[in-house]
């Protein structure tokens, strides 16, 4: 039951660290984009309206109303997946970190 327990944390923490490089690059772009940004300021609306767009487009690309070609980020995804089967015979607690990772860069494809 160990070893599960060991492969469940290894896929956490690749998950954990592809979240956190992704928050940490939205946090770094948008200081500097919303530092003279309020919510009823010009600036602040278009922001609020282009999100709300984006994720209605995502929304439609969810439930297949709206096709967009993806799958380019899928492709971003493919060498982590490799690299994981590789490693999977010789460190499976390094293959689930990374399949931990890759598996959420693939789900933005």
């Amino acid at each position: 039951m160990s070893k599960a327990y060991s492969y469940a944390a290894a896929l956490s923490l690749g998950a954990i660290v592809f979240l956190t490089l992704t928050a940490a690059i939205v946090a770094g772009g948008g200081r500097a984009l919303v530092e003279q940004v309020t919510f009823t300021s010009l600036a602040g609306r278009v922001i609020r309206t282009i999100a709300g767009l984006l994720l209605i487009v995502l929304g439609l690309v969810q439930i297949e109303k709206l096709r967009l070609p993806l799958y380019r980020v899928a492709d971003l995804a493919r060498p982590l997946i490799r690299s994981q089967a590789l490693t999977r015979r010789h460190a499976p607690v390094v293959a689930f970190a990374i399949f931990g990772f890759a598996y959420l860069l693939a789900g933005f494809g």
